[in-house]
């Protein structure tokens, strides 16, 4: 769709999830819209079926196939500003991951001429290691949850075989037990390339020696998938029980309940009201 718009009006600049898309970050479903973002300095008047016209300070486009976007630091920035905490974290860790430097979306802040202090609190929770977006909703849950940050992707060794694992969330208690959190969800399953040559039965037979083994160090294994993401609650209920610690320093400016169209109204930019037909448009 970006694609075939950017034919028809190749000035246009593609800004916010639209851009993010383009770059390659991961970003929920949840979290689009449907519309194309484009970018705009000044608000525009009319509306135009399938497009959210977003306040972006003059900004020299990159050129991903063809297609005028937003450079990919200051896309993090954007979506560190507007998105809800749980998709801005995808977002920027997904960035980090593909290269983009820190140093780089802090400096982008000084464009935009507003209060960045979110954008600096998103990078200090950051985290390049987590492996997909899905480990990154899943840590940004943990946060919201209240509890302390976990460390990620640690390299552990099974006292049993010997063996080197990597496990995807690993906290110490003050009691000094480990509790590891693995967020498989059941894809590697269900999806026969992540199978690795081996059948189901040695997959699911691996998996069950791995958690042993992990758990001979007297280490609590707590298996995550999808599904766990919609049911909070219970997970903390989970965590609590096995000692997981809480944050000393809640994040309270997380505002979880971000209104994304109120920010759009009032802060970032300006969201189109009214429908206009044909396919006449330009920005």
């Amino acid at each position: 769709m970006a694609r075939g718009i950017s034919q028809v009006r190749p000035h246009l600049v593609f800004t916010s999830q639209t851009a993010a898309i383009l770059h390659g970050f991961e970003l929920s479903y949840q979290a689009i819209d449907g519309k194309l973002h484009v970018a705009t300095e000044a608000p525009v008047r009319h509306a135009f079926p399938g497009l959210c016209f977003e306040r972006t300070p003059e900004i020299t486009p990159q050129i991903i196939d063809g297609m005028q976007v937003v450079p990919a630091a200051h896309t993090a920035t954007f979506c560190c500003l507007t998105l809800p905490f749980r998709y801005a974290l995808q977002v920027i860790d997904s960035a980090l991951r593909s290269g983009v430097s820190p140093e780089s979306i802090a400096q982008s802040c000084n464009a935009w001429k507003r209060d960045c202090s979110r954008v600096t609190k998103m990078l200090m929770l950051a985290d390049p290691n987590s492996e997909n977006g899905g480990e990154s909703l899943f840590r940004a849950l943990l946060l919201e949850l209240g509890f302390a940050r976990p460390l990620t992707q640690v390299v552990l060794i099974g006292p049993t075989s010997g063996q080197i694992y990597r496990v995807d969330f690993l906290y110490i208690t003050p009691n000094g037990k480990l509790v590891i959190i693995e967020f498989n969800g059941m894809a590697k399953y269900s999806d026969t390339s992540m199978l690795n040559g081996q059948s189901l039965q040695q997959k699911v037979g691996a998996q069950m020696l791995r958690e042993e083994d992990l758990k001979a160090m007297g280490a609590t294994v707590i298996n995550a998938s999808w599904n766990t993401l919609r049911k909070p609650q219970a997970l903390k209920s989970t965590l609590l029980e096995a000692g997981v610690p809480l944050s000393r320093t809640p994040l309270s400016w997380l505002r979880t309940g971000f209104d994304l169209e109120q920010a759009r109204k009032t802060d970032y930019s300006i969201a189109a009201q009214a429908n206009i037909s044909g396919n006449s448009f330009a920005a």
